[in-house]
């Protein structure tokens, strides 16, 4: 079992980043303000790690090795994307540098398209369940010289049943099949 408690960035983050978005009678991209949060109330991530494994050696210079393993996580902590929504610009409060009159936003919004103002924040997501297995072979050739190679296979992340419901797009999901 493993914790992570919220770092300062995950609870306090207040951060303005620069989105380009093409709007239509404009040449160039345009650089769109847009907000990233912490969560002061984000609860510690927990990790409960079950592996088995086996590791051999084949004719004295080869080793062969398998595992197996499933990763529960609860309160994942994951910077997620809001819905644009959820904070959006308003002719009231236009978008700095806004190029065009500010009653356009209001347009925009009636048609249902929204510019956020506030775009991610730090959210605790899951429970979520990572299983897959590992394989690996080395083989030392003498003088000093070993040779390695590593493929993993992971399932899709599976969501356990939450009481807050997420997305699994909300996660950040490794590839699915890794060889080094």
């Amino acid at each position: 079992r493993a914790f992570r408690s919220p770092s300062v960035v995950n609870n306090f983050l207040d951060q303005y980043f620069l989105t380009p978005i093409d709007l239509p009678g404009l040449p160039q991209p345009f650089p769109l303000a847009t907000r990233g949060i912490g969560e002061a109330g984000l609860r510690q991530e927990s990790l409960t790690a079950w592996e088995v494994g086996y590791i051999g050696t084949v004719s004295g210079r080869t080793t062969l090795g398998v595992n197996l393993y499933r990763n529960d996580t609860e309160d994942n902590i994951n910077f997620t994307r809001l819905p644009n929504d959820y904070d959006p610009y308003t002719a009231d409060n236009p978008p700095p540098g806004w190029p065009f009159p500010p009653a356009y936003l209001t347009l925009l919004a009636q048609n249902g398209i929204y510019l956020p103002r506030t775009s991610s924040q730090f959210r605790n997501l899951g429970p979520i369940r990572h299983q897959g297995i590992e394989v690996f072979v080395e083989h030392r050739f003498g003088d000093g010289v070993t040779g390695y190679a590593n493929y993993s296979w992971q399932d899709d992340p599976k969501p356990l049943p939450a009481d807050q419901p997420f997305l699994i797009s909300e996660i950040t999901i490794a590839p699915r099949n890794r060889v080094n």
